[in-house]
C-alpha cells in the first residue's frame, strides 16, 4: 500500500456511489409502490355500490336511534370527544355516555353483520 490516504479517498468515493445507487433504487421502489397503491385503491363500481348501500343503511339506522344515543355516538366516534367532555356537554354522567356508546356500537355491529351476511349470500 503506497498511499493510505489515496486508498481512504477511493473507498469513500465508492461508498458515495453505492449510497447514491441505493437511494435511487429506494426512490424508484417507493414510486412504484405508490402507483400500485393508487391503482389498487380505486374501488370497482360494484364495491362502490355496496359501500353506498351500507352507508345508506347506517344513516337510516342512526336516524332511527333515540336522539340521545345518536348524539352521544356521533360526538364520541365521529368528532372524537372524550366521555367526560360528552357528559359535561349533554349534562349526563360519564357512565351514561359509556352505556349509550356501547348500545350504539352494538346496533351498528348488527347492521354490519346483516350486510356482510347479505353480501356472502349474494356471492354464493
Amino acid at each position: 500500500m503506497e498511499s493510505p490516504r489515496a486508498l481512504l479517498f477511493k473507498a469513500a468515493h465508492h461508498l458515495c456511489i453505492n449510497l447514491g445507487r441505493h437511494d435511487k433504487l429506494v426512490l424508484e421502489w417507493l414510486q412504484d409502490r405508490s402507483q400500485q397503491a393508487a391503482h389498487n385503491s380505486v374501488p370497482s363500481a360494484e364495491q362502490q355500490a355496496a359501500q353506498r348501500q351500507l352507508l345508506m343503511r347506517l344513516v337510516a339506522h342512526l336516524e332511527s336511534m333515540p336522539a340521545r344515543r345518536r348524539d352521544v355516538f356521533l360526538l364520541f366516534r365521529v368528532y372524537g370527544y372524550s366521555r367526560d367532555e360528552i357528559a359535561q356537554r349533554l349534562s349526563i354522567t360519564p357512565s351514561a355516555v359509556a352505556k349509550h356508546v356501547v348500545r350504539a356500537t352494538v346496533d351498528c355491529a348488527v347492521i354490519f353483520s346483516e350486510v356482510r351476511q347479505a353480501w356472502l349470500e349474494d356471492a354464493a
